[in-house]
């Protein structure tokens, strides 16, 4: 019994044991409808309010991980009322999942598998880089990770930006003239790190022509860059002793002068206005002093020069042939600073100081000539000669994140001459130039940078200085512009922006006072605007390959108040339109694509291929080709004159030696234009109203090799540069319309520039010039009507002047100590030493008698005859200057 007992015993547990889990399960699966409808009292409510409304509804609790779920975020629902399968939808959206389980109703935070959990974190190491003398942004310098290689260059604001994996690293900071820094940095986050660098005290490396053989990672993108140093632009041998930032520009290959006193210079084939000049992001439509003699752009005011033969990037535009960059300096933000310069024609005063506790820095730098005193002499009648530039920068840090910027410029030129006792004619113009500007970092990656520019060029050709009666020409502009830099990682930074801007063109009116003159007929006024979208990478897609691919794309608008001619067939008026003030009345799209890409065959050795789009819309309307005229007009595209197109493929190879002392870069193009303006012959620029009438279109080739051979340290160092080029214009109604070289076709140009360093306090340099010489057109014979010999002309530009050449040499003392914190200096230097006379123009009205003296005949009739005769600038010229700076 007892055994019988135990086992019946055993048998009510197994029985209650197994309903209270059947009990149990029962409840626990017991199904809830998720079809079932729950009425909601709103569509907009917190998920608090939502889940007490449901677990009411189903009779469940709520289960849920506060540190994961924000119950007071408000959720929106589709109707007021709505099923559970309906709700677990909603819910997903805001990332919360819904589960039921028995009496619990579980809230989770959805957890999507992130692929970038498996992979290495990325930081971001950023900053700006300077030097430790004055403070200067450091433009173009190089951030390079010692353990792979790759790194970033600064903008033009010396921000740069380098997204690494997470872990230990030495990084490479240097720069051009200057000594490198390598820092050991543990990235485990994104960092923030400004950098300064300290100038070099071995002159011996200077650099003339910047081109960054130690890391080329963005420039060996960049076909036809090339980046002149500022203390290098002082070191050569200049007119007078001035040194001349436009003048340099004559040793670099592509890029030729048409003469002695011309700050005229053509780019790949392009004319003189297709070179857009820019300081400090402002345009400069006159960039001569003293009709080309001087440049307006003074060294001592300058941070750097940039050129872009080529491969623009995406960011300018406006211009078919070239960008001449400038960026001035930002002035001394650790201590005040005087320098100056004084020569035979100028001086120069430069005055830097910081600001707010060396949160900002200033520069003035004023230059005034004083040619009157060697001129007057011989020109009694000179009242007045002189030129004045003025520059102004000022900027200011707000915080890490914000700098704020103001540059300016102006320059004023005059001459004038005592034409009779109480009557004085002369020419005045006056440039002036200007940007407010904003920098702002977000984050570690990108960049931004807003400016407000403007810039105005006004000239005056006098009759009558005390009467104020001048013909008178201006064009201005206003833009507002933005620019943005994202750096992604170290094989792609984006680069973006907008650019808005208005222009006013002024193109010649003769005033008697301030009042037009109704008798002489004017060019009417134009007014138009331009909107510019512009994108770019630049992508190195293997450690041996890299591309850059970008597009610009503008809008060009002409707007009223506006006179407008129709011409027919034969360029005569046909019709005459009128537009009231603000409104449009036409408008040009322009597409602009941009793509390079390069290899790199091994470290020492790669190769680069472009291909580049640029349109131009505002034009030099002026067919003379004399140095020494400055009466220029700009006209905008319009109804008549439609944008000029440029279409450039350029490729090439470069070489650089172990250690970077030495490369050669060779480059070829190919260019062809569209839409190219050109003259009539005897054209009728002034006072014409109808000048438009005057022009003719057409199409131009242009192509050439160019070549540079360049060593940049040791006692010696300099390069060799040759250019061979072609450029070909087809015009209509123009040398009977066949093809004809461009006046500025110069086949064969080459420099040879070298600087030596004879002592420590001692350096030498010179610089020789040569080139074909230009195109011109001369008479193919004579022929007497009514007893007066007249010239007989053939083809356009049938002939050619002298070939040019030239040597100007110099040298430089240091008169104090290397180590003193003064500095005084003595240049002495001499211009065209041989006393070569290059023409810049051949003349066919002379002739000469029996003792070989040569006049201008006063009786044609008397059937005299005529030679030829050139006229030059200048012969030998020696000068000195001195240098200070405290």
């Amino acid at each position: 019994m007892d055994v019988d007992f135990i086992t019946m015993n055993k048998a009510a547990k197994i029985f209650l044991i197994s309903l209270v889990l059947f009990t149990s399960a029962n409840r626990l699966f017991s199904q809830v409808d998720f079809q079932e409808l729950v009425e909601f009292p709103s569509k907009t409510q917190t998920l608090q309010t939502l889940m007490d409304e449901i677990t009411d509804h189903f009779g469940r609790e709520l289960s849920f991980n506060p540190n994961q779920i924000d119950m007071e975020m408000e959720v929106e629902l589709k109707d007021l009322s709505g099923s559970l399968n309906d709700l677990i939808q909603i819910l997903e959206e805001y990332g919360i999942e819904l589960n039921i389980l028995g009496e619990h109703i579980i809230l989770k935070k959805i957890q999507i598998p992130r692929l970038e959990e498996s992979l290495p974190k990325i930081y971001t190491l950023s900053g700006f880089l300077s030097d430790t003398t004055a403070g200067e942004n450091l433009i173009g310098a190089t951030v390079i990770v010692r353990e792979t290689g790759k790194g970033s260059i600064s903008n033009s604001y010396g921000f740069y930006s380098l997204s690494l994996e997470e872990g230990d690293y030495e990084i490479v900071f240097s720069y051009i003239g200057y000594n490198s820094l390598s820092l050991s940095i543990s990235l485990h986050a994104n960092k923030k790190l400004d950098i300064q660098l300290s100038e070099s005290s071995i002159n011996l490396q200077e650099a003339v022509i910047i081109y960054d053989e130690v890391a080329r990672i963005g420039n060996r993108l960049q076909s036809g860059k090339m980046e002149l140093a500022v203390n290098s632009i002082r070191k050569m041998p200049g007119f007078l002793g001035e040194s001349d930032v436009i003048k340099s520009l004559q040793s670099i290959p592509g890029i030729v002068f048409y003469s002695d006193g011309s700050t005229i210079f053509h780019v790949r084939g392009g004319a003189r206005d297709q070179n857009l000049l820019l300081i400090d992001e402002a345009p400069v439509y006159n960039p001569a002093h003293l009709l080309g003699i001087f440049s307006v752009f003074t060294p001592d005011a300058l941070n750097s020069v940039e050129i872009y033969k080529g491969d623009m990037p995406a960011n300018y535009g406006g211009r078919l042939s070239s960008v001449v960059d400038v960026k001035m300096k930002e002035g001394n933000r650790n201590r005040l600073s005087f320098s100056g310069n004084t020569g035979l024609v100028a001086t120069t005063l430069n005055l830097e100081a910081p600001l707010f506790n060396k949160n900002g820095s200033f520069l003035i730098s004023g230059r005034r000539s004083h040619l009157k005193w060697l001129l007057a002499g011989s020109n009694p009648a000179l009242k007045e000669l002189y030129f004045t530039d003025l520059n102004l920068k000022a900027n200011y840090s707000l915080n890490e994140n914000n700098r704020l910027y103001l540059s300016l410029y102006s320059g004023v030129d005059k001459l004038e001459n005592q034409e009779r006792e109480f009557q004085s004619g002369g020419i005045t113009w006056i440039s002036g130039a200007g940007n407010i500007r904003w920098n702002h970092v977000f984050g570690n990656r990108l960049f931004s940078n807003t400016s407000f520019i403007f810039s105005q060029y006004d000239y005056n050709l006098y009759t009558s200085y005390q009467q104020k009666n001048r013909w008178n020409s201006q064009i201005g502009m206003t833009a507002l512009k933005t620019d943005f830099s994202y750096f992604l990682n170290p094989d792609n930074t984006f680069r973006f922006g907008a650019d808005f801007s208005s222009h006013r063109y002024y193109p010649g009116n003769f005033l008697s006072g301030n009042k037009i003159d109704p008798l002489i007929p004017g060019v009417p006024e134009k007014f138009t605007s331009e909107s510019v979208l512009y994108f770019s990478n630049e992508h190195k897609l293997t450690s041996k390959a890299s591309i850059r691919y970008g597009l610009r794309l503008s809008t060009w608008t002409n707007r009223g108040e506006a006179v407008e001619y129709s011409y027919d067939e034969n360029f005569q008026v046909s019709d005459t339109s009128y537009y009231a003030e603000g409104e449009k009345y036409n408008s040009y799209f322009s597409f602009e694509p941009r793509l390079s890409f390069s290899y790199e065959f091994s470290p020492r050795f790669f190769s680069k291929i472009a291909y580049t789009r640029n349109s131009q819309n505002e034009f030099l309307i002026t067919n003379s080709i004399s140095p020494f005229t400055s009466l220029e007009v700009w006209m905008p595209s319009g109804p008549n004159i439609r944008p000029m197109l440029a279409d450039q493929i350029s490729g090439g190879l470069t070489w650089k030696s172990k250690g970077a002392e030495a490369y050669i870069d060779f480059e070829v193009y190919y260019k062809w234009m569209n839409n190219y303006i050109s003259y009539l012959d005897h054209a009728y620029m002034l006072f014409n109203p109808y000048v438009e009438n005057q022009l003719r279109y057409g199409t131009g080739k242009s192509y050439g090799a160019e070549l540079i051979l360049k060593k940049t340290r040791g006692r010696w160092d300099g390069w060799f540069s040759y250019t061979f080029s072609r450029i070909i214009l087809n015009i209509q109604d123009i040398n009977n319309n066949n093809a004809y070289p461009s006046n500025y076709d110069k086949p064969h140009s080459l420099a040879l520039s070298v600087f030596y360093q004879a002592k420590p306090r001692v350096k030498l340099s010179s610089n020789f010039l040569f080139s074909t010489g230009s195109p011109i057109t001369t008479p193919t014979g004579y022929y007497y009507y009514n007893d007066y010999q007249v010239p007989f002309y053939g083809e356009r530009n049938n002939d050619r002047l002298p070939n040019y050449h030239r040597l100007d040499i110099a040298a430089d003392f240091r008169l104090n100590k290397l180590s003193a914190r003064n500095e005084h200096s003595l240049r002495i230097s001499v211009f065209n030493l041989y006393g070569r006379k290059n023409p810049f123009s051949i003349n066919f009205n002379k002739v000469i008698d029996e003792a070989g003296n040569i006049y201008v005949p006063a009786n044609y009739f008397e059937n005299p005859e005529q030679i030829s005769t050139m006229m030059y600038v200048y012969g030998t010229i020696p000068s000195l200057s001195y240098h200070f700076k405290f």
